[in-house]
């Protein structure tokens, strides 16, 4: 009898150990997938509202969509074929579409905070964009698509804003055309 139970005690033993293997390399993969893709174990729902101001003067309409949390950090415009990555320091932004539009503008886009409106992204015909720079002051990001794409942030962020001027450069380092 005493062998038997020898027996039974070493099989626990392995199963006890087996497990414990197991579950170190779950553990593991789960860390790793955590790291990578820190949306991937928790995806929670955000409201993101987009204002848009038609290119017909006075006509005002307003589009609200609920995105994952996942996608609030990458805007993209399939209309202007570009596209920027934002950080959590933007969490909750609003995105605003020709709102005093300047001469010579194709459009505009107004990324809003509660605190302002540290980024505007402009979009111009490459042709008219040289002509437009002598009466509009902003920085141009690139040309492509047959557009000229600049932008303005705020002259000066306010006193309690968390997001700081490196942040806005950030995301302005992040803007893609596409075709």
């Amino acid at each position: 009898m005493e062998k038997s139970k020898l027996k039974k005690w070493k099989l626990a033993g392995i199963i006890i150990v087996i497990f414990i293997v197991v579950a170190l390399i779950a553990w593991i993969l789960l860390v790793k997938a955590k790291d990578s893709d820190p949306q991937a174990v928790s995806t929670p729902t955000v409201t993101a509202t987009n204002s848009v101001l038609s290119q017909t003067p006075g006509a005002l309409s307003s589009v609200s969509a609920t995105v994952a949390a996942a996608d609030w950090r990458n805007y993209s415009n399939s209309q202007y074929h570009f596209g920027l990555q934002f950080d959590q320091a933007w969490e909750g932004y609003t995105v605003a579409e020709n709102q005093n539009l300047p001469q010579l503008a194709v459009a505009n886009f107004a990324f809003k905070l509660n605190d302002g409106t540290p980024l505007t992204v402009y979009i111009f015909n490459q042709s008219d964009f040289e002509s437009a720079k002598a009466n509009f002051s902003s920085t141009e990001i690139t040309k492509a698509n047959g557009y000229a794409y600049s932008y303005r942030t705020w002259d000066s962020s306010p006193a309690n804003s968390a997001l700081t001027d490196k942040a806005i450069a950030d995301v302005i380092k992040t803007f893609k055309t596409s075709n």
